[in-house]
């Protein structure tokens, strides 16, 4: 029992009965322990009531005792930043180990030090007026210790993921979409011809495990589209995610808001685009609460875990057995064919994972529940949504260079045209005029029928203009007697072909939900030049056939490498036309016809003066096998 809980008529019967039994001899101690109050509490009583009766037990304001010194606040910061670094355990500090070193370093002033040396009962004792300033919250431990984990268990409000950005009705269909980003648990054999790791070099193909980037619809949980991207060190660029979110807007529908991470997805270009398409970016960098796609990742996972060839574990490592074979097949001591599925297998994988995840019924304590594709539907049907052209296809481009505008309005970049010559590509447009001068980013694709250009400025990373090549490269047409030299020894060569395959990559996207549902599209992009074939289900009166478009860009010759590369890309020869050019690329190609820049010459004579050229060239060893 303490003073604070006791009445004034409770300490007086106390006060009295010690008065009386004190002197009879009895001792204090003996009598406040009976009470079951302190002897120094019961003293103090006594005291009080012989000094001023009853009034001196009345409930008052305690003055405390005296506090040792005035610490000063520059003595109460060192110590508390060197508690703040002080780990005694999950989110606890050691203050007592502060105080110590703080005096024993000299970083406190002189008056702190004489007090916090006086003798104390314990070396861990600190006064209560210090302790009380010097106090630091767990919430401010933990930032300390681990800022991202800090902002996990920072306020989150559930079910406010799904609600409009004014906070007053449930998201529509389209209206918001998050995307990411995950390592696939799963390790897949994939052909690379391309060489550049020991396993490539001898055996033709990797062992490696894909980046799954993924288009999550907020407001019903529908994946609208998906990316699976295959580079050499099992990455990916501000291309490929920037590649999803377009070809989302592109297919399916454009949404009002964009929920994204940091890196790539809000990087100069993907910034760039979302002002161009007038997509609002909400950033979720460190706090994937605001990510309703988190969520379905773990159910994504937890489908695929059936998944058992090539299983790594859900938690990267967790699998010994599969963990070392995937490091033997790296170093090229094993035929990763003979333990790790194909490609094909895990991208059907994949698609059935998303058509189960869209047809899973979704349970919500806020909003009841809902099949996904169900809900998307009955949405899209009450209020459609527009698509985006193909005007901002070039920010998805792979080619990103960074120059400075000049003659009035010029931008000029250097890159390998698709007949592997290093080539100039030149853009103009009246709106550059302004900016002279300016550093400019420029973002085009070499491979399109019709080179265009995105412009951004690298300074304020707002979308300038978007232009069109004005000197592309011309098409392989000239006679036999044309011939082409290297620019420099084999070099040159070798420091080309190392770039080429450090940028070759595999992409795998798959469009679903209305606009173009069941789209696929699959590219392969190397040394060789680029190749891609989209499956798309038409739609109208051939919908109803069951037919299906195919249009397929493979090279000629895709063995040989050198200055002048046989891997001519239709496009460019006047194969195909530039509508057919714009389905096959995934990224809107053009609408004017393809012309070749020689004249009009027909496809399969140009493919045998290719390979007549090659021979030549082989022969006088100007082309060489690498």
């Amino acid at each position: 029992m303490t003073g604070r809980n006791l009445t004034m008529i409770q300490k007086l019967n106390m006060v009295t009965d010690a008065l009386s039994r004190v002197g009879s001899g009895e001792d204090v101690s003996t009598i406040a322990r009976e009470h079951s109050v302190s002897p120094v509490s019961l003293t103090a009583w006594i005291t009080a009531y012989k000094a001023s009766g009853q009034a001196g037990l009345e409930a008052g304001k305690s003055s405390g005792r005296k506090p040792l010194c005035d610490w000063p606040a520059d003595d109460v910061q060192a110590i508390r930043e060197v508690a703040i670094r002080t780990n005694r355990g999950d989110e606890l500090i050691s203050l007592s180990h502060a105080v110590r070193r703080c005096v024993h370093e000299g970083k406190v002033s002189e008056a702190t030090a004489a007090a916090l040396k006086r003798p104390a009962a314990s070396k861990h004792y600190i006064p209560k007026s210090l302790k009380d300033q010097l106090a630091i919250s767990p919430s401010v431990v933990r930032h300390h210790r681990n800022p991202r984990n800090a902002r996990l268990s920072g306020v989150y409000v559930p079910g406010t993921t799904r609600m409009a950005a004014d906070g007053t009705r449930r998201l529509y269909a389209g209206e918001r979409m998050s995307y990411d980003d995950g390592s696939q648990n799963q390790v897949v054999v994939v052909p690379w011809p391309y060489g550049g790791s020991k396993e490539a070099d001898k055996f033709g193909h990797r062992t490696c495990r894909g980046q799954w980037l993924v288009a999550h619809d907020d407001a019903t949980g529908m994946i609208t589209g998906w990316v699976f991207t295959l580079r050499p060190r099992d990455s990916y660029r501000d291309q490929d995610s920037l590649g999803l979110m377009y070809r989302v807007a592109r297919d399916v529908c454009r949404p009002d808001e964009a929920v994204v991470e940091g890196g790539t997805w809000q990087s100069i270009r993907a910034k760039a685009f979302l002002d161009a398409s007038g997509i609002t970016a909400r950033d979720a960098k460190g706090r994937p609460h605001l990510k309703l796609i988190e969520n379905w990742f773990g159910r994504a996972w937890t489908y695929l875990s059936v998944f058992e060839d090539g299983q790594i574990g859900r938690f990267r490592g967790e699998y010994e057995r599969e963990n070392k074979l995937l490091v033997r097949a790296h170093a090229g001591a094993i035929d990763g064919r003979e333990y790790f599925p194909l490609l094909p297998q895990l991208l059907k994988e994949l698609e059935d994972c998303v058509t189960f995840l869209n047809q899973d019924p979704i349970e919500s304590k806020e909003y009841g529940k809902w099949t996904p594709i169900e809900r998307w539907n009955e949405d899209m049907a009450q209020r459609p949504r527009a698509t985006l052209s193909d005007e901002l296809a070039p920010y998805a481009a792979p080619e990103s260079h960074v120059v400075k505008v000049r003659r009035g309005g010029m931008v000029v970049c250097d890159t390998m045209c698709p007949l592997g010559i290093p080539s100039t590509y030149s853009f103009a447009h009246e709106d550059l005029a302004a900016f002279e001068g300016h550093k400019v980013r420029v973002m085009y694709d070499p491979f399109e029928a019709e080179v265009r250009a995105a412009i951004v400025h690298l300074k304020t990373r707002k979308p300038v203009c978007i232009a069109t090549c004005l000197n592309p490269p011309p098409a392989p047409v000239a006679d036999l007697d044309w011939e082409i030299f290297r620019s420099d020894s084999a070099t040159y060569e070798a420091i080309r072909l190392k770039k080429a395959m450090a940028n070759a990559v595999r992409t795998e996207y798959r469009a679903l939900g209305n606009g173009r549902r069941g789209a696929q599209v699959s590219e392969l992009r190397g040394p060789d030049g680029v190749r891609r074939i989209e499956l798309a289900t038409s739609t109208g009166s051939e919908a109803a056939s069951g037919r299906v478009e195919t249009t397929e860009l493979t090279s000629s010759v895709s063995s040989a490498r050198g200055s002048l590369s046989p891997a001519v890309d239709p496009l460019q020869r006047g194969a195909l036309s530039s509508a057919d050019a714009g389905r096959a690329s995934g990224r809107g190609g053009g609408v004017k016809p393809c012309v070749a820049r020689r004249g009009e010459v027909d496809a399969d004579k140009l493919a045998a003066e290719a390979d007549a050229l090659e021979a030549k060239l082989r022969a006088r060893g100007d082309l060489v096998q690498m």
